[in-house]
């Protein structure tokens, strides 16, 4: 399982409740201030931003948003751009819609990566004894009281919130997935609107087995709280990549969006937590127990469904960051689902083989099969600083200022 989630403790922050964009219009530029609801609805291209699940290597994704932002600032002439400035919706999963929530409240990615150092360790520490039989792995509490403090009372309608902002979860009592988010043209936006954003985060990253599911609650018109239903990791569904699912979001129309959908009008940028290269000794295979399949389906079932997005998110647009997906698709280049592109789709996410560690070079050349795998755990707190570094070198190798077309500038 690649899910998880890391506990970030960020100091209080107060925003404005609208932002400045340049917009060209024949040639010129123009400084309009908009509100949340204004910059959902204004006519020109769009810009999103989706992050994946899994867990403490959110580290690697924040490696390489800090290569984004910084490249960002540069284009814009502007060292105070922030992610939040240029993206118009952040969306995430688990760990990533804890990164999402601190982009969408105007943190800096170097705020966020800074938290992730002093607190990676703290929230998968100390197992509980009991937990392969009633309790959950690690102890909820903490994550909790983190959540609390960095967001407070922030309901996802507030102004405080200076983007758009999707949070994924599993409705476990329903079985259905729920897309948390800020569109006030959104169909259940009076209901959402009141769930705090500390809470939303909780139920997106509360990973079976180890967090506890979330009784997700929301004030009523009566100010009374109303149990709406247990979630679970957003994970738990094709959604632990969320950049299909936005696309969706963004161009059916009962979600409230109704965003052009073409290579010109909308991009999609998916930062991922880092892929790992598993293969499994055939004559091992052959002999598994029950308990070896089970242990191993949702791993293979997670891999699947991310393969699928980007898969599918590449068919459905015009995309400069293709990859190779096996030798009958190669890279599916001139492959296109419908007559036009969709959007230009940009696709970082770093494969932790260990070829792929030996072209970084340096202390990474030389990594043995046990400290890769090491690294691919999502609940090693200890490995916080040294994933942000590995995405802070593959981030400035794999993200090219070409990719951002020039018509997306703000």
């Amino acid at each position: 399982m690649e899910n998880g989630v890391l506990m970030l403790h960020f100091p209080s922050l107060h925003f404005k409740s609208s932002i400045f964009y340049s917009l060209q219009n024949n040639n010129h530029n123009t400084m309009t201030n908009y509100t949340l609801h204004e910059r959902f609805v204004a006519a020109r291209p769009k810009r999103i931003l989706a992050l994946d699940g899994g867990g403490i290597r959110g580290a690697l994704t924040l490696g390489y948003l800090e290569h984004v932002e910084k490249l960002l600032q540069q284009r814009h002439q502007n060292p105070s751009l922030r992610l939040c400035d240029y993206f118009d919706l952040i969306g995430g999963t688990s760990t990533g819609s804890i990164i999402a929530g601190g982009l969408a409240i105007g943190m800096s990615v170097a705020e966020i990566k800074q938290r992730y150092s002093e607190l990676g360790a703290t929230i998968f520490g100390k197992t509980r004894l009991l937990h392969l039989f009633r309790q959950a792995k690690f102890d909820h509490a903490a994550l909790e009281k983190g959540l609390q403090n960095t967001f407070g009372d922030i309901c996802l309608g507030d102004d405080t919130l200076k983007t758009g902002i999707c949070i994924f979860a599993k409705r476990v009592d329903t079985q259905s997935l729920w897309t948390l988010n800020n569109n006030p043209n959104f169909p259940y936006y009076d209901y959402d609107k009141k769930i705090k954003l500390w809470e939303a985060i909780r139920a997106s990253a509360a990973a079976p087995t180890y967090f506890e599911p979330i009784d997700l609650e929301a004030l009523s018109d009566g100010e009374e709280l109303t149990v709406r239903g247990i979630f679970t990791d957003g994970g738990i569904s094709p959604a632990n990549n969320p950049a299909l699912h936005l696309l969706m979001m963004t161009q059916v129309s009962k979600y409230g969006f109704n965003w052009k959908g073409t290579s010109d009008d909308l991009l999609v940028v998916s930062v991922g937590t880092g892929r790992s290269e598993i293969k499994y000794d055939k004559k091992k295979v052959s002999d598994w127990t029950t308990l070896n399949w089970a242990s191993t389906i949702p791993n293979m079932m997670m891999a699947d469904a991310s393969d699928y997005n980007e898969i599918i998110m590449q068919l459905l647009s015009q995309s400069p960051t293709r990859r190779h997906y096996d030798s009958v698709m190669k890279d599916l280049s001139g492959e296109l689902l419908g007559r036009t592109p969709l959007c230009t789709y940009l696709r970082y996410n770093f494969l932790m083989s260990a070829s792929n560690f030996k072209d970084l070079g340096g202390l990474y050349a030389n990594l043995d099969e046990d400290e890769i795998e090491d690294l691919t755990d999502f609940t090693k707190g200890k490995n916080v600083n040294q994933l942000y570094e590995i995405g802070k070198i593959v981030g400035e190798k794999e993200v090219n200022a070409t990719h951002f077309p020039f018509v997306f500038d703000v």
